[in-house]
C-alpha cells in the first residue's frame, strides 16, 4: 500500500502544552510530519521544549507578526508550506494551533488516499454570515497598522462597535 507524506502546518501563539500533545499525537504516525510557527510576539523556547525530541518535528525558519486582517499570516502559512512542499510532502494539512484531529492519523491517511486528486480548502463569506463574530469583523472597519491613533481607534472599536460599513459584500461588477 502506497504511503502519503503528510505535512501538518501549526500556526500558534499560545499553549505550547497542547502544540506538544498534537504534535506527539501526529508524528505517531511515520509518514506524518509537522511544522509549527509561533507568531513572533510568543517566546517560542516553551514551544521548542513541549516537542523536544519528536521525531519529523520542525519549526519555521522564519518568524512572521500574525495579527488578525494582517499579512503576516499570510506570510507565516506560505513559509510552512514551503518548508512542507521542500520536504517532498504530497498533501499539506494547515492548523490553527487549537485544533486537535477529532480521527485517528489511520483514517487521517486513508482518507488523504481515497482523495488523492481532490484539494480541501474551506472559506465562508463573513459578510453572508449568521455568527455575530464574523459579520462584526466585516461591519466594523479596522486600521491595520501599529500607529498610536489606529491603536485609539481600534480600542474603542472592540468596546463601543462603531458599525461604518454596511454589512453587504458586493462582488466584482455589482452595483
Amino acid at each position: 500500500m502506497k504511503r502519503l507524506k503528510i505535512g501538518f502546518l501549526i500556526l500558534c501563539h499560545t499553549d505550547p502544552v497542547h502544540i506538544g500533545r498534537l504534535a506527539r499525537r501526529l508524528t505517531a504516525a511515520k509518514s506524518f510530519c509537522v511544522w509549527i510557527h509561533v507568531d513572533s510576539k510568543a517566546d517560542e523556547g516553551p514551544f521548542r521544549q513541549a516537542v523536544s525530541g519528536l521525531p519529523r518535528t520542525a519549526f519555521a525558519q522564519k518568524r512572521e507578526d500574525c495579527r488578525w486582517g494582517r499579512f503576516g499570516t499570510v506570510r507565516a502559512e506560505l513559509e510552512l508550506m514551503r518548508q512542507g512542499l521542500q520536504a517532498g510532502c504530497d498533501r499539506l494539512v494547515l492548523l490553527q494551533g487549537l485544533d486537535y484531529p477529532l480521527r485517528p492519523n489511520g483514517q487521517i491517511e486513508d482518507f488523504f488516499l481515497a482523495h488523492q486528486n481532490t484539494e480541501y480548502i474551506r472559506a465562508c463569506r463573513i459578510a453572508d454570515s449568521k455568527d455575530r463574530y464574523h459579520y462584526e469583523k466585516c461591519r466594523r472597519y479596522w486600521m491595520l497598522n501599529d500607529s498610536l491613533p489606529a491603536k485609539v481607534w481600534n480600542r474603542i472599536n472592540d468596546s463601543h462597535p462603531l458599525f461604518l460599513r454596511s454589512g453587504v459584500y458586493r462582488e466584482k461588477g455589482q452595483a
